[in-house]
């Protein structure tokens, strides 16, 4: 019995040792993290602030090479408008070769179904897909506050979650079928947005 106990012990400190998660400070010191078209206003351990500027942007943290598994992360948008996507990168093979999804604030919580309908959009840079998601559950939510996303990447399929929502938002096959590379921020034209508490499990 006691091995038994034992086991289950190790195993649990392996997924709990397993998780990663990211200090911008640390990251930005040593030269973890790599800006393509944005600039940080702040930044904390825990949050980075990303101003707004014309044209799409990115954030790379070169620091780890995602392959799949979770990726949660809280988000912030800074302008309120339907036509600005802040989200996750990955897949990165360079800074025009990658995949992003990404939500517009605005639209995931306004109570306009035909905004709310395309409040995600998945690319795969650098022609865009844009899918369409069922985002009923969140129009009575207020727009300037802070909500949670999950991604969850596994044998090809992609699922975002919302706000630890237990149904997905946002479901699709990956359009390309790479594996691997820089995970990071994406924001769309001229958005820009807060992030915080980034960690990715397996």
């Amino acid at each position: 019995m006691k091995y038994v106990i034992l086991t289950i012990i190790l195993l649990i400190s392996t997924v709990f040792c397993s998780a990663q998660s990211f200090s911008f400070l640390e990251d930005l010191q040593n030269g973890g993290l790599e800006f393509v078209n944005r600039e940080y206003d702040e930044a904390t351990p825990k949050r980075i602030k990303i101003t707004e500027k014309k044209g799409d942007g990115l954030l790379w943290i070169t620091s780890f090479n995602f392959i799949e598994g979770n990726i949660d992360l809280d988000i912030k948008g800074q302008d309120f408008s339907p036509q600005k996507y802040i989200g996750l990168a990955f897949y990165g093979q360079n800074d025009t070769a990658f995949q992003a999804l990404c939500i517009s604030p605005y639209a995931l919580l306004n109570e306009d179904y035909t905004l709310r309908k395309n409040a995600i959009k998945y690319y795969a840079s650098p022609i865009p897909k844009d899918l369409n998601s069922a985002c009923d559950d969140f129009a009575k939510l207020s727009l300037n506050r802070w909500f949670h996303v999950r991604l969850h990447i596994k044998n090809q399929n992609v699922e975002v979650y919302v706000d630890n929502n237990a149904s997905p938002a946002f479901s699709s096959q990956l359009i390309d079928g790479k594996v691997g590379g820089k995970f990071g921020i994406f924001l769309s034209d001229g958005a820009g947005g807060e992030f915080g508490n980034i960690k990715i499990t397996p």
